[in-house]
């Protein structure tokens, strides 16, 4: 028994001696371990700094600590095979430079082994007190940017067309790394030129912007006199020269390898440059080998830049076998951009800058369109797409004597790889054409699916879509869109199409989203001047709006189902309330708030199209006519009208009022004869089961529906409406003679509390609680005992 008592105190000890150790171990060990890196050394002049960097006996990882501003008067090389980090003592220093002016000479340059980072956030890398230069930061191995910032920098002119493209930051080479998680690289100058940038990306690299990292406020419009091109006020009236060379961007990602930008955070903001305001994807000037630049954005913001040329925000420009490339979605967001054209996104090819004149030789420009499909081969994976994100409130800025533009105001198009399935492009303006999105020009096409158009004003026509004469629009049953609820102030309020040529067309489907039917109404009318290839349209002031006409006009101007025009057209949508629901509803790309003069959501010289399946398919036809019985001596009890609602299956699609206005019946038209997921493959398919029905009727009245027709393409249904008989009026009952009062019977006395019955058994509990309590107590007494009993033996 002793010898058992000394074994489990043993055994206590020993537990204890271990969590004591474990104590020791968090109090003791722990600093150790953060104290594991290198003691930093405090540097406060370029020799000292020089000579950290040079010790031969120093650790691998270096931690240089500024306590002092240092000047640098030569190129500082990060050691190969090392990783050294910059930051401060608590105070703000700077590191200057001066005299660092050759060519291809940077400020710092990182090797391919080794790795420089930039951590503090009082320390600031200043260009101030520099003439030009051409670098200040080059990186072959991996530079990454926790904090502080590279500012007030003067870079001198680069030339493209030599792969000089000098910059704040170039991340060159397939081993270069350039991860910005924090600090700013900001209020840096350029001098006007044709291949310059804050950021290059090249020969393979991989830049990603992330965390609360800035790129911003830095102006690459600086001209040869000091004086800098402003995009915000004075200068809509531009030089020619102010144009000609201006190829920089804030970030560039040149075609040249398999170079990589990645953005999920941060942001680039207030920038101005030429190209691109915010990031340049593309454009290539080495003559030979191919190279792809590709952008993968799926956070962070890039807003409130300004672009001299395209792209406010983001510009991609493809010329053979130099793609760009740029996908969007996730929480990403281009914001408040300004350029002529795309003030959002633009993406462009080269093959649109070799067409010809559209109406002098026509001839000239089949061939032109005829050389497409093998300019494409050329161009293999450049395009956009967009899955998700936000595309808000840009703008398309005309100007005089500039680039010509004012198109686009949330992205421009002059591709044909150009895919949007989700995200909002919504309050963008355009100055001329495409509020939120323009196609720039035939043969180019922008597939959009599950697409809502809705909300968007034209000061002209085309709130919902504009189109050229060479442009074109198919809007398909899966997948497709909904365009209604825009608004047009001349004619046009959802569509405005301008007669065709070049073999283009406009197709619209009666199916939304959802498979709910919208009707189409004209709106208004347009003319033409010339017939040129390039006339906009003109509002017809003889021609009623939709808005204006009673309601037998606007049945005389019912368009029917499908809509397929060569002419010029002017549409309104008119689907049931219901129908905007279930498109809201279903909808993944959402096109609304946009402005423009013409085609406030898209406008195009090109072809959009919406969704996957044609709208050409085997159709069939159903009316249905609203008769009245049994109330022909007095029609008051009538109601003014009565809603009706068509269904696929037992599914509603439509619904429509029928009134004396128009004579009670209505008639729907072109709808799928087959299934509408796929209505064109007809073979083996069961018909479509359309039926009617009304909806809310009157209780006054029985409703009875009858088919009067049924062919294989035309279906007739009659709704009747009988007025119920008035039932006879109830006679009085007698008044009853008192009778013996009728005994009450007894009150069942109320349970006491705690009598609950328990269902399953009929038991009372309240009859032995008495016993269950005292059972309880004598259980617990019990383990008392035991329990002092046991520490007595013990």
């Amino acid at each position: 028994m002793i010898i058992h008592k000394h074994k489990k105190h043993s055994s206590l000890i020993r537990r204890i001696a271990v969590i004591c150790g474990m104590l020791l171990a968090t109090v003791f060990i722990a600093p150790i371990s953060a104290h594991a890196e290198a003691t930093p050394v405090d540097v406060a002049n370029e020799t000292q700094l020089r000579e950290a960097l040079s010790n031969a006996s120093a650790p691998a990882d270096i931690t240089i600590r500024f306590t002092g501003d240092v000047k640098l008067t030569s190129s500082l090389k990060i050691p190969a095979g090392k990783t050294v980090s910059f930051t401060d003592d608590g105070t703000a220093r700077k590191i200057t430079y001066s005299g660092i002016t050759s060519t291809s000479i940077p400020v710092i340059e990182v090797p391919e082994e080794a790795t420089f980072n930039l951590k503090g956030k009082n320390l600031a890398i200043d260009g101030s007190e520099n003439g030009s230069s051409s670098y200040v930061i080059k990186v072959h191995g991996t530079f990454t940017m926790e904090a502080g910032s590279i500012v007030n920098t003067y870079t001198g002119p680069g030339w493209f067309q030599t792969d000089n493209y000098n910059s704040v930051v170039s991340v060159d080479g397939a081993n270069a790394k350039f991860t910005m998680s924090g600090g700013n690289i900001s209020h840096n100058h350029q001098v006007r030129t044709v291949g310059t940038a804050v950021v290059t990306v090249t020969n393979g690299a991989h830049f990603r912007l992330t965390g609360n990292a800035k790129i911003s406020d830095n102006s690459l419009l600086e001209r040869e006199d000091g004086t800098s091109v402003d995009l915000v006020n004075a200068d809509r009236v531009l030089e020619s020269k102010d144009v000609d060379k201006h190829i920089n961007a804030p970030v560039w990602v040149i075609p040249q390898g398999e170079s990589r930008f990645t953005m999920d955070g941060g942001s680039i903001t207030n920038n101005n440059a030429g190209f691109a305001g915010g990031v340049l994807i593309g454009y290539s000037g080495q003559s030979n080998g191919a190279g792809h630049a590709h952008m993968d954005f799926t956070g962070g913001v890039i807003s409130n830049n300004k672009a001299l040329l395209f792209g406010g925000g983001v510009f991609l420009l493809t010329n053979p076998g130099k793609v760009a490339s740029l996908s969007m979605g996730g929480n990403a967001k281009i914001i408040g951009n300004e350029a002529p054209s795309g003030g959002g996104v633009a993406i462009f090819d080269s093959f649109a800058l070799s067409q010809p004149d559209k109406d002098e030789d026509k001839d000239a420009y089949n061939k032109y369109l005829a050389g497409f499909p093998a300019y494409k081969e050329k161009i293999k994976g450049e395009g956009f797409t967009m899955t998700g994100g936000e595309i808000s409130g840009n703008t398309a800025r005309l100007f005089t004597n500039g680039p010509h533009g004012a198109v686009g105001g949330g992205i421009y198009v002059a591709s044909d790889n150009v895919k949007i399935t989700g995200g909002a492009i919504k309050d963008n303006v355009a100055e001329e054409q495409g509020g939120g999105i323009y196609i720039g020009t035939i043969p180019y096409t922008v597939k959009i699916d599950n697409a809502l158009v809705t909300g968007n004003h034209a000061s002209i026509m085309g709130g919902g879509i504009w189109l050229c004469p060479t442009g074109e629009a198919l809007s398909s049953i899966k997948n497709g869109g909904a365009i209604f609820d825009n608004t047009a102030d001349k004619t046009g309020a959802d569509v405005a199409s301008v007669k065709k040529q070049y073999e283009t067309k406009l197709y619209l489907s009666n199916m939304m989203l959802g498979n709910w039917l919208t009707t189409w109404y004209n709106d208004g009318g347009l003319t033409q001047g010339n017939g040129s290839a390039y006339d906009l349209g003109h509002p017809d002031p003889d021609v009623k709006r939709y808005d204006a006409m009673n309601a037998q006009e606007r049945e005389a101007t019912y368009r029917g189902g499908i809509i397929e025009s060569e002419d010029n057209l002017t549409l309104k949508s008119v689907p049931g309330e219901q129908g905007k629901k279930v498109a809201r509803e279903n909808a993944k790309v959402f096109i609304t708030g946009n402005k423009a003069p013409r085609g406030a959501g898209i406008g195009t010289n090109g072809n959009v199209q919406f969704g996957e399946k044609p709208v050409n398919y085997p159709k069939v036809n159903i009316s249905i006519t609203k008769e009245w019985k049994g109330d022909e001596a007095d029609s008051s009890k009538r109601p003014k009208s009565v809603k009706v609602g068509l269904f696929e299956g037992d599914k509603q699609i439509a619904e429509q009022s029928l009134s004396a206005d128009n004579n009670w019946t209505y008639n729907w038209k072109d709808l799928p004869k087959f299934g509408s997921a796929d209505p064109a493959e007809a073979a083996g398919k069961v018909a479509v089961t359309y039926t009617v029905k009304e909806l809310d009727p009157d209780p006054g009245y029985t409703v009875a529906v009858s088919e009067d027709t049924d062919t294989s393409d035309s279906f007739a249904y009659t709704v009747t409406n009988t007025l119920n008989p008035t039932p006879p009026p109830t006679p009085d009952k007698p008044t009853p003679t008192p009778d013996k009062p009728t005994p009450t019977p007894d009150k069942p006395k109320p349970t006491k509390p705690g009598k609950a019955k328990l269902v399953a058994s009929g038991y009372s509990m309240g009859e032995y609680l008495p016993a269950m309590i005292g059972l309880a107590t004598l259980l617990i007494a019990t383990g008392v005992l035991a329990n002092i009993q046991g520490r007595k033996k013990d």
